[in-house]
């Protein structure tokens, strides 16, 4: 667990896809990226009291974010010991799993995902993910996901980091190039079934906002009747 600056016991070495994640971004880019994010969504203008949870949420940029949009009450949870004990910020970060999150039922009032759930194995393991999030959050909470989606400006980003001379040019287009590659099955697994990531969200999530460009998919919603 991170808490306010302290630093777990020493885990396992991070992992070649957890290196180059944290290659991909500085902290500085990552902080703005996030947070022209969450003003896109309007959530600088949410009520700051609400608690708000980040699944799989890495090194833990985005509970800076929302710290710094006025949230007191932030908490991430990620799978990667190595990006929880990195964790140097607001609020508290804990290793879980978004298929079991380990938190009360309907005990936050702000769930996110940024980027996690196209990491998860299985469509079902998708699902387990979906349904927690929507077993914490409370009835009248928000729901936000946003995860990759193959638009055409990914098209273009797969092709330009699939040539060897842009990863020897550019830092970022090599960790991403990693990344794809240390994950491939379940990254093409997500990108190659829209229909049915779509519907299975649906399942979940009531959208009042869901839309497809610049190779995300964003969603806001509230947990489904």
């Amino acid at each position: 667990m991170s808490d306010g600056g302290s630093k777990p016991n020493a885990g396992p070495q991070p992992t070649r896809w957890e290196r180059a994640y944290q290659a991909f971004d500085t902290p500085e880019h990552e902080f703005r990226k996030f947070m022209s994010r969450l003003r896109m969504l309007g959530a600088d203008r949410w009520d700051g009291r609400c608690r708000v949870l980040e699944v799989c949420s890495g090194r833990g940029t985005g509970l800076s974010v929302w710290h710094a949009l006025g949230f007191r009450d932030v908490l991430g949870v990620d799978f990667s010991f190595a990006l929880v004990a990195a964790y140097r910020g607001p609020g508290r970060c804990v290793v879980g799993d978004a298929r079991k999150l380990p938190l009360p039922t309907a005990s936050r009032d702000v769930v996110m995902v940024q980027g996690g759930l196209h990491h998860l194995p299985t469509f079902d393991d998708v699902e387990r993910a979906l349904a927690e999030m929507c077993r914490v959050v409370t009835p009248q909470g928000r729901i936000v996901i946003i995860e990759p989606w193959l638009t055409p400006f990914l098209h273009v980003v797969h092709a330009v980091t699939a040539q060897p001379v842009a990863r020897r040019m550019s830092a970022k287009f090599d960790a991403f190039a990693i990344m794809r590659e240390e994950e491939r099955h379940t990254y093409e697994q997500w990108l190659n079934a829209p229909d049915d990531l779509v519907a299975i969200i649906r399942r979940y999530v009531a959208p009042h906002l869901l839309r497809r460009r610049w190779g995300k998919l964003v969603v806001v919603g509230s947990p489904a009747a």
